[in-house]
């Protein structure tokens, strides 16, 4: 299995992504900005349901962890991968609720 190469400096990242759910079908997160530090990941964003953070990590392995904090409201477990060419992607998590997710970078640069 290839490493991923994590940067040792923090970065910030414009990034488009989405989400998919069954009775809502493909749903964008827009005004998504990602924040990178070591293994961690800190961001915000806003979608259909509302303003959100986001935090987690992408370790060594790629593997992604994030929790998605609706202001207010619920929160929603994102596992995935990253890809290596800016594509993190896999299946969110809500109680028994579940569906698939993208984000991928922009643009990215130094904080």
């Amino acid at each position: 299995m290839s490493q991923f190469h994590q940067p040792t400096s923090t970065y910030t990242a414009h990034c488009e992504g989405w989400w998919e759910q069954a009775h809502h079908g493909r749903q964008p997160m827009v005004d998504l900005t990602l924040q990178f530090s070591g293994e961690e990941i800190f961001g915000n964003g806003r979608d259909m349901v509302g303003l959100f953070t986001l935090r987690g990590t992408l370790n060594a392995l790629g593997e992604v962890a994030l929790v998605k904090q609706y202001l207010g409201r619920h929160s929603v477990q994102y596992l995935g991968r990253y890809d290596g060419e800016g594509v993190l992607a896999g299946e969110w998590r809500i109680f028994l609720d579940h569906g698939r997710w993208a984000i991928k970078i922009k643009s990215a640069g130094p904080k």
